[in-house]
């Protein structure tokens, strides 16, 4: 180990010591890990997991992939060393803690119910810190109800309720879980602090209740009733509690993927009839634009939207032509289901639209929060 001196810019050019670590010493430090890691095996079922899954220490490979924070003199920062120790062990011990939660032993699959046990289990004595402002008996269901549903939606794309051990451990998520309790101020996607604000969100719209009805969302702003009516309509439900609440969330928030163009395209086919014809495009269009006039002029409008997507059919539109559209789907649904969308696509057409997108964040999120909401 060695130390090298370097300005340091925010201290107006004073020099600064920082510890580094060439590859003979990394190698002597490895062996010292090494042993002290196989000192602690206790059983025979550990050392077995530590050959199927790999030790947890260091190893040359991950040496070199910090070439990039070499010096001169071929030397790593000691910080990145610790700081790539400390991840490797600690995905390692999540690793062994996953397995216990497996649909069998050894199936390599983890159910969504399962994996929301665990998330609880670290917001309740993982170490994971909720937000002072919210109930810290009560709160920690909503977080793992509500960090289990993103996972799932990212990595359970087909809604299985199910998940591969091996790409939940691959997935940048499972990094940000482990991490959050060694953050104070944590903003990711994950964070407690963005749950919270999902939570007042669910609790401003219901208004005291216990699940929200198609007139609280009216409160959501900006979305077309017949749009919120067929929500409801497609999840099957005559109320949304906060599990359905975040996958109306999860849906909003990606609106321009393929994922839930499915879902959107249940949504818009009034009929079920697996396609889109002029009569269900004008529904939606004029229950969003009442104002549009005359007939020839919403005709018009209809002619363009179609055009929008080039269906194989001529004025029938697809759920595999919603896909094949790609980018030219976020105006199709900002027309059809959000109030302001078809003026917004008028702006982007003479070119005096702002930078902003289709779809509202939604009313403000006071903080208020009944606890006796279900699940």
């Amino acid at each position: 180990m060695a130390d090298a001196v370097q300005d340091d810019p925010a201290n107006k050019g004073k020099k600064v010591v920082e510890f580094t670590m060439d590859y003979p010493g990394f190698l002597r430090a490895k062996t010292v890990l090494d042993k002290y890691i196989l000192s602690r095996v206790r059983t025979k079922e550990v050392m077995d997991e530590l050959f199927l899954l790999g030790s947890p220490g260091l190893n040359h490979v991950d040496f070199f992939a910090l070439k990039e924070s070499m010096d001169d003199y071929n030397r790593v920062p000691l910080h990145l060393i610790y700081e790539l120790q400390f991840t490797k062990m600690t995905l390692f011990q999540t690793r062994l803690e996953l397995r216990t939660y497996e649909t069998e032993p050894g199936s390599g699959y983890i159910t969504e119910s399962t994996l929301e046990q665990y998330i609880l289990s670290l917001a309740t004595v993982g170490g994971i810190q909720m937000p002072d402002t919210v109930d810290q008996e009560t709160f920690p269901r909503y977080y793992a109800c509500s960090v289990t549903r993103r996972i799932m939606w990212v990595l359970d794309p087909g809604r299985r309720r199910r998940i591969s051990l091996e790409k939940f451990m691959d997935s940048a998520m499972l990094r940000e879980l482990i991490m959050l309790p060694f953050m104070e101020d944590g903003d990711g996607p994950l964070s407690p602090a963005r749950q919270a604000l999902n939570f007042d969100h669910f609790c401003y719209l219901a208004n005291g209740e216990d699940a929200l009805k198609q007139d609280h969302m009216g409160r959501y702003g900006g979305l077309t009733g017949l749009f919120i009516e067929r929500i409801f309509e497609v999840m099957g439900v005559e109320e949304m509690d906060f599990r359905c609440f975040i996958d109306f969330l999860l849906t909003i928030e990606n609106i321009n993927s393929d994922q839930v163009v499915p879902f959107l395209f249940k949504v818009l086919d009034l009929h079920g009839t697996g396609s889109l014809k002029p009569m269900t495009i004008h529904r939606f269009l004029t229950t969003a634009n009442p104002h549009i006039s005359p007939p020839e002029a919403v005709e018009s409008i209809i002619t363009e939207l179609y055009d929008m997507i080039s269906p194989r059919i001529p004025m029938t539109i697809t759920q595999a032509d919603l896909l094949r559209a790609g980018a030219k789907r976020q105006p199709f649904l900002g027309i059809l289901l959000t109030h302001s969308g078809f003026q917004m696509y008028e702006e982007q057409q003479s070119g005096d639209a702002q930078q902003r997108g289709p779809y509202p964040e939604g009313p403000p999120r006071p903080v208020v929060r009944p606890l006796s909401i279900p699940l």
